[in-house]
Parts: C-alpha cells; structure tokens; sequence
C-alpha cells in the first residue's frame, strides 16, 4: 500500500491512513491516484521558480506559474510602497526626534528634508506603473 493518494481536482495530497476518516467526513477526492513518497516528497517541497504543483494526467507535475493579475501586481506594488514608506520612516526618525528638541544639525534637516521628499515621492507613485523614486543616500 503507498502511503498517499494525490487528487487532480483539489491539487492536494492525502494521507492513505486516514483515508477512512476522510470517506466519513465525505472530504475523499473521487479523482485520487495513490503517488509514493518520493513523489509525495518530491511535489510537496517549494516549487521551482516561476512553476506552482498542477496536475499532468491526474499525476503531479511542476507547471508554469499563471501570469499575476492587474489587481495581484497592483497589491504588490502597494507593499512595496508600504515597505518603502516604513524604511523612510525608521531613517527619519532619530532625526526627527532631534529637530523636535532643537538639537537637530544642518546636515541633519538637510537628510530630513531628502528623506520626507523621498517618502511625498513614494506616496505619489502610480501603483499601476511604478517608477520608483531612489532613496537618499544618508
């Protein structure tokens, strides 16, 4: 007996030990093929880049990897401003603090103004064609 059962349908592999658990809740796929577990071991790792776990015959298979949809690269592009936004935010801040208690140098207004000017930047990007701005150096 092999130890697991891959179904096409769901994408998903299934432990053959528990399969009577699986029929009781009605969760067993119809469409399952028992695999052995190098091929188990094999198609339940990371995939490769640029392949997602499909199904070729009713076997897994590495396929290629769907093109992201506007909206998938739009949400992309938003956490990277908002990553971009958070490293702007932790180089400006002891500066900040320092303008804040008048203790802040030329230099150091100087970096401010870069970083704040950086992060009016970022947040003005075109989330559907960013060109994103380069950071300041300091």
């Amino acid at each position: 007996m092999k130890n697991y059962t891959f179904s096409a349908s769901t994408l998903s592999f299934y432990d053959n030990f528990s399969k009577d658990a699986y029929i009781a809740s009605g969760t067993w796929p119809a469409d399952g093929k028992d695999v052995s577990d190098e091929v188990f071991m094999k198609y339940n790792e990371t995939p490769p880049e640029g392949k997602v776990l499909g199904s070729k015959g009713g076997i897994p298979a590495w396929v290629n990897a769907p093109e992201p949809t506007a909206e998938e690269i739009r949400s992309a592009n938003a956490n990277m401003r908002d990553n971009l936004i958070a490293d702007a935010k932790s180089a400006m801040f002891l500066n900040q603090t320092k303008l804040l208690l008048g203790k802040a140098t030329d230099a150091e207004k100087q970096s401010l103004a870069s970083w704040v000017a950086y992060t009016d930047a970022v947040i003005a990007t075109d989330l559907d064609n960013p060109q994103w701005p380069e950071a300041p150096k300091s």
